[in-house]
């Protein structure tokens, strides 16, 4: 989906088609506290969903698209974060992409969520 389809109002339809034909890793649902951030400044939001590509993220719509951010997990500590970019953006989620390696986001994702990450591989069957 297009961040263009997103502002015409077709982001849940879009997003929905995304998450159905795009999906390359395992991707788990959660409801994680963090925060944003990009050019200095910080926004708390809510993690939606995770995978080694990218992220769901809530209540973070004053991020620049062109510019890269941060996405910072409460649970990783204060100095440690995912580097990404905006991929698309509806209502009040925006849509992120990691800019890590999948392999190198995904053994971080695994490391701190062992079991919800060990529980959604075995769903999909992903390795």
């Amino acid at each position: 989906m297009t961040k263009d389809t997103a502002k015409k109002g077709g982001a849940e339809k879009g997003e929905q088609q995304e998450d159905l034909s795009q999906r390359e890793h395992t991707r788990f649902r959660t409801v994680y506290s963090g925060s944003v951030r990009q050019k200095g400044k910080a926004q708390d939001c809510v993690i939606k969903d995770l995978s080694a590509n990218g992220a769901k993220i809530k209540n973070a719509m004053h991020l620049i698209d062109s510019e890269d951010l941060l996405l910072v997990i409460n649970r990783l500590g204060p100095y440690k974060g995912l580097r990404a970019k905006v991929q698309w953006r509806s209502a009040d989620r925006l849509g992120i992409s990691f800019l890590d390696p999948a392999d190198q986001v995904q053994a971080t994702l695994a490391e701190l969520f062992p079991n919800r990450w060990a529980m959604a591989e075995k769903k999909t069957g992903d390795k």
